[in-house]
C-alpha cells in the first residue's frame, strides 16, 4: 500500500533512480513535493546507499523528526556517514553578508568550481562529501528557487547547479532537485527562466500540482510523471492522485477516490506545462554553457603532413525590437550578453549561425561550397592566429575585437583523400560569440548567409536531397583518362545534404559533407550534457538534423553498395585481429568513426576497381556472346 503504488509505477530496479540519472520535483506553493524526497531518501538508506542532502529550506531536525516517523533514525546514520547533511542555509548567510554570488569561469574540467572563496568553499564542501561518499550517492537539494530568493542572480544559480550536476555524475549518483513551478505569470521574467531551464534539463520530471477543481477530502492533488525533453525513456509517462497521511501517502487512478489501480495512461508531450518548453534564450544558453565544458579532441598534425585549417563557427543574436550596439554596456562574458535586456526580454529575436558559400574558382576542391569562414594556416602560425587571419580575409570579421567573445572549439578533424587515402590537413572548428548584427563584407567569398538555430532543432524529418557525387571523382589520378566511361559504369554516390533557409537566394545554399557534421556536433551541445559529452540513449528522441550525420552513403548501382560494405567490414575485422586498428578519440555521431574513414576510401577504391572487372568482364562476354552467335547464323546460311 502507500508508496508502493508509486514504485510500481516508477519501476525502477530495487526501488533506486536509474544511476546518472538527474531528477526534477516541480511542485507549487499550494501543493509540496517534499513527501516524495522523504521517499527517495528511505528508499535508500534501506538498501545501504548514501544520501547527501542540501538543505536551504529545511535544517536537520526537519528530516531527522520525518525520518524517525518512517522508522530510520537519522541521528545514528548521520554518524555512520550514511546520511549526510550540508546546511545550505548557512552558508547562505555567509554569501549575502561577505559578497556577492560569482559566476563561473570557463573550466579546465568538467569538475571546475566557481570563483570567489565563499563559493568556492560551499562547492568546495559538497564535493569532499559527495566524492567520500563512495558510489551512487542520492544527492538532494530541497528547495533550489531559495537562492533566486536570496538575492543571487539567475545565470549564476544555474552555473552553481551545473556544476554540482557534472560532480556527481562523475561517481554515478543521483540527482534531486526540487524547484517550484506555479503557473506562468505568477513569478518575474528571470523565475520563469529559471523553472524552464531546470525543467529543460532533467531525465524525469515529478510535477506535483494540486486539483484542478481544488482539494477534496480523498484526494490532495496530482503527481505527473514525465520524461524530461530528452525523451530518454526512464519512466513510463503516466498521472496518479494521491492522499497525504501522517506517515504514510497512498496513491491511486485519477477518478477513483478510494482506489489503488495505477493509473497507465499515457501523459501525451502536447499537455506538457508551459515550462518544459525551452525558449531560444534557454537554448542558447544551454549550448553555450555545454560548450564551455566540453572537452575537445585536440589531433597534433603528424611529422609528414603539417598542414592544418581553422574555422570559426560564429553565433550572433538577431533581434527585432531593440537598438542594442551599445559599446559602452558591451559584455564581456556569454553571461553578461544573457543578462542583457535586449536578449532576456526579446520574445522575437534568437540566435543565428553564419554560414558562406565560397566563389566558384577552377581547381579548387572547396569551390562553391557552403562553409565556416576559415582556411588554411600560414608557415609558424598557430591554429587561434589561423582562424583570426582567415576569418578576417573571407568575411570581414575581426575576432580579435571586443564584439567577439570565444566560447570554446570542437572536435579537430582528420580531412582525408578519397582518391588515395592519404591526409590532408587536421581541420580545428572555433565557436565564437558575435555581440550584435554586424555588417559583412565579401572580399573572397560568393555570399553570407545567417540561419536560425532554431532551423536545426525539429524532431520532424526534413525532405530528403542529398548531394550528388560522381564516383568517377574518387578515381586515383592515373585513371582520369577512363572517367567518362567511368561515369556511366559507376553512377553516382549520394551523401546527406540539406537546402538552409535563405528567402534572398536564387538557389538556397545546401549543407553537406565537413560542414554539416561540425553543425551536427554543435547542435547536440543544446542538449543538456553533464560531462562534456551529450548523453545518448536508444529511447532518446533525436534531432531530425542530427539523424543527418547518421546516414551512409547511398550509391547509384546495388553491388558497388555490397561491394562497399564487404571491403570495409573485412577491413575492419582484419586490423581488429591483427591489432593496429585505431580508435577514434572524437566525439561521432556519424556512421563511421573518424579514424576508420581512410579505410572505408580504401574500400570504395576497391569495390570501384572490382566492378570495374565486373563489368568489363561481362561486356566482353557479350560481345563474345553475340561474336558466337553470328558466326552461328552465318555458318548455317552458308
Amino acid at each position: 500500500m502507500g508508496y508502493d503504488k508509486l514504485d510500481a509505477a516508477l519501476a525502477w530496479q530495487r526501488n533506486l533512480p536509474p544511476a546518472g540519472s538527474n531528477i526534477v520535483i516541480a511542485d507549487t506553493l499550494k501543493s509540496n513535493g517534499n513527501f516524495l524526497l522523504h521517499h527517495f531518501i528511505v528508499n535508500h538508506l534501506r538498501a545501504n546507499q548514501p544520501v547527501i542532502v542540501i538543505g536551504l529550506s529545511q535544517i536537520f531536525n526537519h528530516y531527522f523528526l520525518i525520518g524517525r516517523k518512517l522508522g530510520i533514525n537519522l541521528q545514528t546514520l548521520k554518524q555512520n556517514q550514511q546520511f549526510v547533511f550540508i546546511d545550505g542555509l548557512t552558508h547562505l548567510t555567509s554569501y549575502t553578508q561577505k559578497a556577492p554570488f560569482p559566476s563561473v569561469t570557463t573550466p579546465t574540467t568538467p569538475n571546475a568550481v566557481l570563483n570567489g572563496t565563499n563559493v568556492q568553499e560551499f562547492y568546495n564542501a559538497i564535493r569532499e562529501r559527495v566524492e567520500a561518499s563512495g558510489p551512487n550517492p542520492l544527492v538532494i537539494i530541497d528547495d533550489a528557487n531559495v537562492l533566486l530568493w536570496a538575492g543571487f542572480s539567475h545565470n549564476d544559480v544555474l552555473s552553481l547547479l551545473h556544476n554540482i550536476r557534472v560532480l556527481i555524475e562523475s561517481v554515478q549518483g543521483t540527482l534531486v532537485t526540487v524547484v517550484h513551478a506555479d503557473e506562468e505569470g505568477n513569478y518575474d521574467d528571470e523565475s520563469d527562466s529559471f523553472v524552464r531551464t531546470m525543467l529543460s534539463r532533467a531525465d524525469i520530471v515529478l510535477m506535483v500540482e494540486p486539483l484542478q477543481s481544488g482539494q477534496s477530502r480523498d484526494v490532495h492533488g496530482q503527481l505527473s510523471i514525465i520524461n524530461g525533453p530528452k525523451q530518454r525513456g526512464l519512466v513510463e509517462a503516466q498521472a496518479l492522485h494521491y492522499r497525504l497521511m501522517d506517515n504514510n501517502c497512498t496513491f491511486f487512478a485519477k477518478g477513483i477516490a478510494q482506489g489503488v489501480l495505477v493509473c497507465q495512461q499515457q501523459f501525451p508531450e502536447s499537455a506538457y506545462p508551459w515550462y518544459l518548453v525551452m525558449t531560444t534564450q534557454e537554448t542558447l544558453r544551454t549550448l553555450l554553457e555545454n560548450l564551455e565544458a566540453f572537452k575537445p579532441t585536440i589531433l597534433p598534425s603528424p611529422k609528414h603532413q603539417r598542414r592544418r585549417a581553422c574555422v570559426s563557427i560564429i553565433i550572433r543574436w538577431k533581434g527585432h525590437e531593440h537598438n542594442y550596439k551599445d559599446k559602452e554596456a558591451m559584455a564581456t562574458s556569454w553571461r553578461q550578453f544573457l543578462d542583457k535586456p535586449w536578449v532576456k526580454n526579446n520574445k522575437s529575436g534568437g540566435p543565428e549561425l553564419l554560414f558562406m558559400q565560397r566563389a566558384t574558382r577552377t581547381g579548387d576542391r572547396w569551390s562553391g561550397h557552403v562553409a565556416f569562414p576559415g582556411g588554411k594556416n600560414e608557415k609558424d602560425e598557430t591554429d587561434i592566429e589561423t582562424v583570426v587571419r582567415e576569418t578576417w580575409e573571407e568575411v570581414g570579421l575581426d575576432l580579435n575585437t571586443e564584439d567577439f567573445i570565444p566560447v570554446g572549439r570542437l572536435d579537430d578533424r582528420e580531412i582525408t583523400s578519397a582518391q588515395d587515402g592519404k591526409l590532408i590537413m587536421m581541420l580545428s572548428p572555433f565557436v565564437e560569440r558575435l555581440a550584435y548584427e554586424n555588417d559583412i563584407s565579401l572580399p573572397s567569398v560568393a555570399s553570407v548567409h545567417w540561419i536560425p538555430l532554431q532551423f536545426f532543432l525539429s524532431v520532424e524529418p526534413y525532405s530528403y536531397r542529398p548531394m550528388k557525387i560522381k564516383l568517377m571523382n574518387k578515381m586515383p589520378p592515373h585513371l582520369r583518362s577512363l572517367a567518362p566511361v567511368a561515369q556511366g559504369l559507376f553512377g553516382n554516390m549520394e551523401v546527406p545534404a540539406i537546402d538552409l533557409p535563405d528567402g534572398n537566394a536564387a538557389s538556397p545554399p545546401r549543407l553537406w559533407g565537413l560542414t554539416l557534421g561540425m553543425t551536427s556536433q554543435l547542435i547536440r551541445l543544446t542538449a543538456e550534457t553533464t560531462s562534456g559529452r551529450p548523453i545518448r540513449s536508444r529511447n532518446e528522441k533525436r534531432l531530425a538534423f542530427v539523424d543527418l550525420e547518421r546516414s551512409p552513403p547511398k550509391y547509384s548501382f546495388p553491388d558497388i553498395a555490397v561491394l562497399v560494405w564487404l571491403f570495409f567490414k573485412i577491413g575492419i575485422t582484419w586490423q581488429n585481429i591483427r591489432g593496429v586498428r585505431k580508435r577514434s578519440r572524437m566525439w561521432i555521431n556519424s556512421w563511421v568513426e573518424d579514424a576508420d574513414l581512410p579505410l572505408y576510401y580504401a574500400a570504395l577504391r576497391k569495390s570501384l576497381a572490382v566492378a570495374g572487372v565486373l563489368r568489363v568482364a561481362g561486356v566482353m562476354m557479350m560481345i563474345l556472346k553475340a561474336y558466337k552467335l553470328l558466326k552461328h547464323r552465318r555458318g548455317v546460311v552458308a
